[in-house]
C-alpha cells in the first residue's frame, strides 16, 4: 500500500482488496492504483532482494528507496505459509 501511495498521483485513486480463499484457510490481498506502472521486463526485480527501479521517473519518486520493502513483505508471507 505504502508503494501505491508513493507513486500515485496525487488525488489517485487506490484499491485495496482482500479475498478469502480455500475455505477459510487462505486470503488473497490485491492493491490496485494510478501509479506510473512498471514495465514487463521490471516486474522481475519486484520481489528480489534490492530490486529497484532504476529508471527516471521511479527514482524522482522514490529517492531513498533501497529495494528492501517487497522482498521483506514477501518472505514474511513466506513465512507464515503464503506466497
Amino acid at each position: 500500500v505504502t508503494n501505491a501511495i508513493k507513486y500515485s498521483p496525487h488525488g489517485g485513486r487506490i484499491l485495496v482488496k482482500a479475498t478469502v480463499w480455500s475455505p477459510n484457510t487462505e486470503i488473497r490481498i490485491e492493491v490496485k492504483d494510478q501509479g506510473i506502472g512498471i514495465r514487463k521486463e521490471d516486474q522481475t526485480k519486484l520481489f528480489q532482494e534490492f530490486g529497484r527501479i532504476l529508471d527516471d521517473e521511479h527514482v524522482t519518486l522514490n529517492p531513498k528507496g533501497v529495494g528492501l520493502g517487497l522482498w521483506i513483505s514477501r518472505k514474511i508471507s513466506v513465512q507464515m505459509g503464503g506466497s
